[in-house]
This record gives C-alpha cells, structure tokens and sequence, in this order.
C-alpha cells in the first residue's frame, strides 16, 4: 500500500496502470490504504485524490464514510485555525510585532490547492527574539496562556518557541523566535530569514512568509532531522508541493549554497533524494552527490526510508534513553544511564514540571521525575532486562535511529 500511497499523493491518477490498480483493490486493501493514508497525514489529500480522479465510487461503503469524514473534519479545523490565526496575526501587528507564518497555516494557505487537504495539529508563528515577551503579553489579551513555565528572560538556548499557548477551546499557537534549538548543531541565519522574508496574508490579514529557498530549506529540517520522519509522507508532499506551486523559481544554486552555509547540506540532500525516489520530482545532480560523497550514505538513507515508511513502528515505548540503557553493558552503566534521566538540569524540570528553576520546590520533583519515569517505562525496561526479543528489536531501531540523527550532522 505504501507504493500505491506515494503514486497517488504525487498526482499519479491519470495513467492505465492506477486505474487497472484501483479498480480490483479488495475491501481489506481499500482499508489498509485509508489506515496508510491517515497515519501519513495524507487522509484529506487522498479522499481529494480519489475524488478528481471519479475513483470514489470504488470504495467500499466503511472506507468512503472514514475518508469523507476525515476530509470535512480537516476542512472546518483548518478553516478555524486560518480565521483565529488571523485575529493573532492582527493583534500582533497592531502591538507593532511582524511576525512570519511558518509550515502549516502558510502552506494551507498559500500552498496547497484546497485549504483542505493539509492536516495541522497547531499554528507556528515567529517573532523576533527581541519582541517574544510582547507577544507572549499581546496573546495573554486574547485569553492565551502558555501550557508550561517560561521566561523570555532566560537564555532558552535549549528551545526554539514558547511553549504552547493555549485558549480554552482555541487552538495551540507556538511562538517561534528560531526555527531550531540554539544548541543544535546547525548554524541557522535568523537576521537572515529576516532581511529575506515576504509578504503573505493569513485570513486576509497582512503578514509574513519565509523566502521560497528559506521555505524549503525549513521544511526539509523540520521533517527529516527534527521529526526524523515521523510524520511519515506528509513532509515530502509539503515539499512536492512547494516545488510545484513555484515550479521553475527555485534557485537550486543558492539553496544548495545556503544548505551548506547553515551546515545541513545533507539533510537537504537526503529529503530531495527521498522526494525524487519516492514522488517523482525533480532535483538536481548535486543532490545524488551531496550523498554519494559519504560511505554510510546508502545504509543511513534505508534506515531514514524505513522510519518513513513506518512511522509508527514497534508496539512498545522505546525512548533514546532505554535503547541506550538496553545497549549498555554492567549494571552501573545502566544505573548511570537512569539516573542521567532522572536528574535533569533545573531549567528542563521547570518545563515539565510547570514551576520556576530557581524555586525552592524544585528538588522535591526529582522523585516525582522517578515515579513518572517509572510508570511510563517501567514495562519496557523490565522486558530489556529480561533480553526478550521484541524489546530488543525496538531498541535496536531506535539506535539505528540515533545513528541516522547524527549522520544527518556530518558526525
């Protein structure tokens, strides 16, 4: 099914061989494509596939009924995002604060065909790092409060917005000043994205856009090395449709420039080999180069397909933290390996936990970080302990994974 997913999210509806394929799909095939299509994001977009293509007639009663009602239930979602975003956006100007529409609400707007076919499950704004204390103020006016403890005062080296924001009823907005943790390894021009941004409406409200080379470069981090592909599909057709939207203004040399310069050249190379291979679309030779230039290049991008294939893969909660336990050796590695977890720095406690770093109470969250822990995964570790296969397999993966994390920064 997954073959077949990726034909029809990249338009492929036309030819005979689609056709004759849809046509003798049985019912559990039908149904393993919709649990495929949703669980890549890509309900809407299938259902409007299907649809252009006089193919809805096909489906099976079950499976038409899930599609439709995926289909309209995106619809009002997003169309309530766009008409509250607006009224963020309004308030934010009217405080004087530009602010740059990033990945969903921009992309739904001005991107995709259909305010329907793109599934969103918040709205990120940015702002300048200098004006995320009035915005945090301009959108506690509108009933706003942030979900967890924050201080534009402190360094926040380690986040990239504000946490969410949240109005009873309302959506969750995340207020960026970046668009990666300062720690990360990449080097990120923020004055840059600044200086090259343009000018987009949101609800028909004025704001602004990252430049189409910005938007690529963005979008390929946020899919590939922040969500290492966990959102299976959904990302590479983000990109096929920027590429299509703006067809034949990319600047390939100066993405390709740029990619360099923030030092994610191959995550940009990976995303656009996976977006040729897997949707058709064009890219250029430096792309196949970037890769072929590394030795690991071709078992790091089957282990990158493989988690975008399965998003969801495994049964079990397996963290980085418990395939490193679980990869250990000696029991006081692994004692050092937990108490690693649970001994967090002050300022990651105060997120979690909702209570300022400098507070007296804080130390007293630490047992509660061990009883967390302990409920979460305690299953899981314990089936680590005991070598049972599955776990194992898991945790495997998931190192596997971590591998592919850092080979994306060159380590």
């Amino acid at each position: 099914m997954f073959s077949l997913l990726c034909r029809l999210a990249s338009h492929d509806l036309n030819s005979e061989n689609i056709q004759s394929e849809l046509n003798v799909l049985t019912v559990q095939q039908w149904e393993a494509l919709s649990i495929a299509a949703f669980q890549h994001g890509l309900g809407p977009l299938l259902y409007q596939r299907l649809n252009r293509a006089g193919a809805l007639e096909l489906l099976p009663p079950v499976v038409f009924d899930k599609l439709r009602q995926g289909f309209l239930v995106n619809t009002a979602r997003n169309l309530i995002y766009q008409r509250q975003t607006a009224q963020l956006l309004q308030a934010l100007s009217e405080q004087g604060i530009p602010a740059i529409a990033l990945k969903g609400i921009y992309l739904v707007e001005h991107i995709y065909e259909d305010i329907s076919l793109r599934v969103m499950s918040d709205v990120d704004i940015m702002v300048k790092k200098e004006h995320v204390a009035r915005a945090i103020a301009a959108m506690q006016k509108l009933g706003y409060q942030t979900s967890t403890y924050f201080d534009a005062q402190d360094s926040n080296r380690d986040v990239k917005h504000v946490p969410p924001m949240i109005k009873g009823g309302s959506i969750y907005l995340e207020i960026h000043y970046a668009l990666l943790e300062e720690a990360r390894p990449f080097n990120i021009d923020i004055p840059g994205l600044w200086e090259r941004a343009v000018p987009a409406k949101i609800g028909g409200v004025d704001a602004l856009a990252l430049s189409l080379e910005d938007l690529i470069l963005h979008l390929c981090i946020h899919m590939t090395y922040q969500h290492r592909f966990n959102m299976g599909l959904r990302g590479l057709v983000d990109v096929l449709e920027v590429l299509r939207h703006y067809e034949g203004q990319v600047d390939w040399d100066v993405l390709h420039q740029r990619a360099e310069a923030w030092g994610a050249g191959r995550v940009v190379a990976v995303s656009l080999s996976l977006l040729h291979k897997l949707l058709g679309a064009w890219v250029p030779a430096w792309v196949e180069g970037e890769l072929q230039a590394d030795p690991e290049h071709t078992h790091m991008m089957e282990v990158g397909f493989g988690i975008l294939r399965d998003p969801h893969q495994g049964e079990l909660p397996v963290t980085p933290d418990l395939a490193s336990f679980s990869s250990t050796r000696g029991l006081i590695g692994k004692a050092a390996v937990v108490l690693k977890r649970i001994f967090l720095p002050r300022m990651t406690m105060a997120r979690i936990y909702d209570i300022p770093p400098k507070s007296w109470k804080l130390p007293f969250y630490y047992p509660v970080r061990f009883y967390d822990l302990m409920r979460s995964y305690r299953g899981t570790g314990w089936q680590l302990l005991k070598g049972e296969s599955k776990a194992l397999v898991q945790a495997g993966q998931e190192l596997e994974a971590g591998r592919f994390t850092e080979w994306l920064t060159g380590k």
